[in-house]
């Protein structure tokens, strides 16, 4: 009896009921699916916040970094020039040395003060460049732009290809290759593909 009593509460389950269940199903479904919307954008928006702070940081380390090497290589080069300073006092002084070992360490002297000189501009240069490039990655990723990313190995494979069709084209009637040069060919290719 009890199967029957149930079965009859099924039949008269009446059709506005199902309705009402179906508007309530459709009602949490769309919700569900403004949430996914949502939580999908909180997630983008707090992943192009994280690059915009980890960029932000490799600035600051950037700048930590050239200033104590600025730092660093001020003291070097007074203590450079200290030294220097004492070498040519003891070789102006110094009656056993001959003229020309004067004119070397004179020489040797000044090579050291230019060579530390363009190495300073060289970093200098290189830091510069740095800083330039993140605060270009900063603006892109603040600004949201995206940017298409092209791979120097897939540009120069495409390069590649493209110079090695005319030349398989443009190839005459009767030429024969020298014995090697498909090995070497292959070989160039990968390289350049690589």
């Amino acid at each position: 009896m009890a199967t029957a009593s149930k079965t009859s509460k099924k039949a008269a389950v009446r059709p506005s009921d199902e309705s009402r269940i179906q508007k309530i199903a459709d009602g949490i479904q769309a919700t569900a699916a403004k949430v996914r919307e949502q939580v999908a954008s909180n997630v983008h928006d707090s992943g192009a916040a994280a690059k915009v702070r980890s960029v932000d940081v490799t600035i600051s380390v950037l700048k930590l970094q050239r200033s104590l090497f600025d730092r660093s290589f001020k003291v070097l080069a007074r203590l450079q020039k200290y030294s220097d300073k004492l070498v040519k006092k003891h070789i102006q002084g110094a009656e056993w040395l001959p003229s020309e070992g004067k004119d070397i360490v004179k020489e040797w002297s000044g090579m050291l003060n230019d060579g530390r000189v363009e190495f300073q501009k060289t970093i200098d240069k290189s830091y510069d460049l740095l800083k330039d490039y993140l605060e270009r990655v900063r603006k892109e990723q603040s600004s949201g732009g995206k940017k298409k990313v092209v791979s120097k190995a897939s540009t120069v494979a495409s390069k590649a290809k493209s110079a090695a069709k005319p030349a398989v084209a443009g190839k005459a009637k009767g030429t024969t290759k020298a014995k090697g040069a498909t090995k070497a060919k292959r070989a160039s290719t990968t390289a350049v593909a690589v």
